[in-house]
């Protein structure tokens, strides 16, 4: 089972979106430049489902997406994160929420932030 934040990094990466920089899993880098649009992938959930034995059968992983777009970036943040979102339900991830687009404090990039979940079947 390949880890599910991998999965997602490989569907976005496997694009090669020009208007994306950098796509990192989990902590995003203290040297990211905010010259630069950078996709972050965090764990936030991965429950273990059961059946009828009482043995997991399936994990339902949940996965944080934060961009952090350039400033003076040229591209309209909604769009892009439809985009990003249509590509994920493409493959079988759920959208579970959506927060408001704010300015990060520290770097003063426009900031989006989604959830997306997919039950993933174990062997």
């Amino acid at each position: 089972m390949i880890a599910p934040a991998v999965e997602i990094y490989d569907l976005i990466a496997n694009e090669n979106y020009s208007w994306l920089d950098d796509i990192v899993i989990g902590q995003r880098p203290n040297d990211v430049s905010e010259q630069k649009t950078t996709l972050r992938i965090t764990d936030s959930v991965q429950t273990p489902t059961f059946h009828h034995s009482n043995r997991p059968v399936a994990t339902l992983a949940g996965e944080e997406i934060q961009i952090f777009f350039k400033k003076e970036a040229l591209i309209e943040p909604y769009e892009i994160r439809t985009v990003i979102e249509n590509l994920l339900m493409d493959n079988g991830w759920l959208l579970s929420s959506e927060r408001p687009q704010y300015l990060d404090p520290d770097t003063e990039q426009i900031t989006m932030t989604f959830f997306v979940m997919k039950k993933i079947r174990r062997n």
